[in-house]
């Protein structure tokens, strides 16, 4: 049978967009989907690398540490600092800015494949990634008010440790992450890809 294909005069072109096929004897459609014809990763039909996925999982992440300043504010902004003029407690904030390394790095995940070549941006990934790393385990302990506080400290210092699993289970899955980007570069250096 002879296939007639009708395109949606609304169809989005964007990533992959509905066609209607009708059969020419029956007269029957059915709705099928296909790959645009743009020449993206997905258009292609080729599936993007694990690095890919890895970046923009780092960049989510990234954005998850900055949302949760605005968590520790509203739980935390109106902690007694005792006398410490208003800096008790202040560390849980920076984190954010920290959160900096895994924006970049995550940038670097996902555009590795652009560099020329290859290789170089792979060593860039797996040294920035490193250094991630190597910045969020001291960030960490001393940022995330993770530690015991010392006897008579204020409201702002005790109530933060009972709340610091907002603050360390981001750091450690973008550490995670990190670690997997390293794994998945150096696999690739290894494969030649």
């Amino acid at each position: 049978t002879e296939l007639q294909i009708v395109r949606p005069a609304a169809a989005m072109r964007v990533w992959h967009f509905p066609i209607l096929i009708k059969r020419e004897n029956t007269g029957q459609m059915e709705m099928k989907n296909r790959p645009q014809d743009l020449g993206d990763s997905l258009a292609t039909g080729k599936k993007f690398r694990p690095l890919f996925w890895i970046g923009l999982a780092l960049i989510i992440n990234a954005v998850i540490i900055g949302a949760s300043l605005f968590l520790n504010f509203h739980i935390h902004g109106g902690d007694n600092t005792g006398t410490s003029g208003g800096f008790d407690g202040i560390e849980i904030f920076f984190l954010p800015f920290f959160a900096l390394s895994y924006l970049t790095c995550g940038i670097f995940c996902m555009s590795s494949r652009a560099c020329h070549p290859r290789s170089c941006g792979l060593f860039i990934l797996i040294i920035f990634n490193i250094l991630s790393i190597l910045l969020h385990l001291p960030v960490t302990y001393y940022f995330t008010g993770v530690r015991t506080p010392r006897p008579g400290a204020s409201e702002a210092i005790t109530r933060k440790v009972s709340t610091a699993w907002i603050r360390i289970i981001p750091e450690v899955v973008g550490m995670g992450l990190s670690v997997g980007a390293i794994v998945v570069a150096i696999q690739d250096l290894i494969r030649g890809k």
